[in-house]
């Protein structure tokens, strides 16, 4: 699992780059038992490509959760040129806005408050209510 909560330049780095979701896979042992979530607002990043890529070579069955306007508008960062919804099997588009955020900050050219945060989380909650 990628997390920015702790060194998240070191993470933001990682999910660029591909070959480490391989090692994710094996070390959680994924296998046709296995639902994968991934949740990638951009879509663009090597990891979550590659993440879907190597569940499915295990059997698992994957659902990524993305931005589907800002997936359109940019370009892969995997290897194959894949873009994650292109790999998954169930896509479900968290409705946010290309570059995620919302809200201008005053004086600023800054816009903050990222709404696939809040989508994700309900989508996500939706998903283990129905589970």
């Amino acid at each position: 699992m990628i997390t920015i909560t702790r060194r998240p330049s070191i993470y933001t780095t990682i999910e660029k780059q591909d070959g480490y979701a391989k090692i994710l896979v094996a070390l959680y042992d994924v296998s046709e038992c296995n639902i994968v979530l991934i949740t990638s607002n951009s879509r663009r990043n090597a990891y979550p490509v590659e993440m879907v890529i190597e569940a499915k070579k295990k059997g698992a069955k994957v659902i990524c959760i993305i931005n589907l306007k800002h997936s359109s508008a940019t370009s892969s960062r995997h290897s194959s040129g894949q873009k994650l919804y292109e790999v998954s099997d169930v896509v479900i588009d968290n409705c946010s806005e290309v570059g995620d955020a919302v809200a201008p900050v005053e004086g600023t050219d800054a816009i903050i408050y990222p709404t696939s945060s809040i989508a994700n989380t309900f989508i996500c909650a939706s998903i283990n209510g129905e589970v």
